[in-house]
C-alpha cells in the first residue's frame, strides 16, 4: 500500500503526515538507519500515523471538513501562540509522527510502550506479610525522560492532554 501525504490540502485517501523521504531524513539525522524497502517502512509508518490519530478527540481546533480522512488540517489551532492556516500541518504533527517511526522501527509499540524497568525489592516477614518496593528505598534509579513523540504532540492537545476531575 502506498502512502499518500496529507498537505493540508485535504487529500482524498491520504493516509500519512510524512513521506518515507522524509521518514527517512528525520531518522538519518538521529543516528537512526530505517529499512530501504519501502514496503517493509510504509506498515512502520501507518502504524505511527494511527498512535498520532489516535489523540484526535483531544487535538486543539477543528477539523476543516467533517468527511476529511485524517484530523489534520483544523481550524482554530493555535499551537506555541502562533495560528496554523486550515490549510496547513503544524511541524509539531509531523515531528510526533516521525519520532513514533523511529520508536516502531525500534521494535516499541507506541500504544503500549515498556514501562520504566525499576529494580524490585521483596521483604519478607515470615508468618505476616511480603512486601514489594517499586525502587530500592535509598539507592539511586533512572527516571526516563519522556518519549520525542509524545512531546510533540502535546503540543497539540487541548490543555496539553492534561484534565481535571472533580468530586
Amino acid at each position: 500500500m502506498a502512502l499518500i501525504v496529507e498537505t493540508g490540502a485535504i487529500v482524498s485517501g491520504a493516509n500519512s503526515y510524512v513521506s518515507l523521504a522524509d521518514t527517512r531524513t528525520y531518522a538519518s539525522a538521529r543516528g537512526v538507519t530505517l529499512s530501504a524497502v519501502d514496503a517493509t517502512l510504509e506498515p512502520m509508518v501507518i502504524k505511527a500515523m494511527d498512535f498520532v490519530e489516535s489523540h484526535s478527540a483531544q487535538f486543539i481546533g477543528e477539523r476543516v471538513q467533517r468527511d476529511q480522512p485524517l484530523s489534520w488540517p483544523r481550524v482554530g489551532a493555535v499551537v506555541e501562540r502562533w495560528e496554523w492556516a486550515s490549510t496547513e500541518i503544524p511541524r509539531q504533527l509531523i515531528n510526533a509522527t516521525l519520532a513514533t517511526v523511529v520508536e516502531v522501527a525500534a521494535g516499541t509499540d507506541p500504544f503500549n510502550p515498556p514501562s520504566a524497568a525499576l529494580p524490585t525489592i521483596k521483604e519478607r516477614v515470615e508468618g505476616a506479610v511480603d512486601l514489594a518496593y517499586a525502587a530500592p528505598r535509598g539507592g539511586d534509579f533512572k527516571v526516563s525522560k519522556d518519549r520525542d513523540a509524545l512531546v510533540q504532540l502535546r503540543m497539540l492537545l487541548r490543555n496539553s492532554g492534561l484534565f481535571a476531575v472533580r468530586a
